[in-house]
């Protein structure tokens, strides 16, 4: 096993770890939503959801804001990572 395949791998599970952490954010974001709208007598309920609406977004904007400065960065140092996440489809 050479370096490159090494780190072929690891970009192959950071993409992976990287996708399902915004999903998990997303979820995050529609927690906070639901508690919003179920708390509708409970004021510090209420504020709870707004709030975890708020570090929802942040935390979203932040990483997909991170994972596009890698691949600027990819592209300004001419790295090529043809990370397939899913396998090509066979005809």
């Amino acid at each position: 096993m050479d370096i490159s395949s090494l780190l072929y791998s690891a970009g192959s599970i950071l993409q992976t770890i990287i996708a399902l952490l915004i999903a998990l954010t997303v979820l995050f974001f529609f927690y906070g939503i639901v508690r919003f709208m179920f708390a509708a007598g409970n004021e510090e309920s209420r504020k709870q959801g707004i709030n975890l609406m708020i570090y929802g977004i942040i935390a979203l904007f932040v990483m997909v804001s991170l994972w596009g400065l890698v691949f600027v960065l990819q592209d300004t140092f001419n790295v090529n990572q043809s990370v397939q996440v899913f396998p090509a489809p066979s005809v």
